[in-house]
């Protein structure tokens, strides 16, 4: 068995009062992608309002261990996927680094952050709503026209 540290970034002042960091055990072959796959069945992420995403970071991390918590620190990481919430309760997962996915923990050791314990991490980004390249456009040119 392996256990991975999953911590996710505050969406909300008061949302940070208690450390959202938990601890799952696996087994020896879990891959990122399995975590990912829980982390989204087991609803780990905030339920926000709107339409927002969150960018699922794999890699090297420390632990810092204080008496009530365990904290993970990233060193070098990659953002495996992007997380889209287009609605209150509703997930879509975008893999951008399919073989960090599916590749076991264990195959990396340079990803160890302990005996046989690793970590990943969830940023969270305000806005994540999909647009095509005119809507893109409009928002992100709103006084020109081309």
């Amino acid at each position: 068995m392996i256990t991975v540290f999953l911590d996710r970034d505050s969406v909300a002042m008061g949302d940070d009062i208690d450390p959202h960091v938990v601890a799952w055990q696996f087994d020896d072959g879990a891959t990122p992608g399995d975590v990912l796959v829980r982390a989204l069945a087991e609803h780990y992420l905030a339920n926000v309002a709107g339409e927002v995403a969150w960018a699922y970071e794999v890699g090297t991390f420390t632990l810092d261990r204080y008496p009530d918590f365990i904290a993970p620190r990233a060193q070098q990481t990659v953002t495996a996927a992007a997380v889209l919430q287009p609605g209150p309760g509703r997930w879509a997962a975008l893999p951008l680094r399919r073989r960090v996915l599916e590749q076991p923990f264990l195959d990396r050791p340079d990803w160890a952050a302990g005996d046989r314990e690793f970590a990943v991490n969830f940023h969270y980004a305000s806005e994540g709503q999909v647009l095509d390249l005119p809507s893109l456009t409009s928002r992100l040119r709103p006084n020109r026209h081309s």
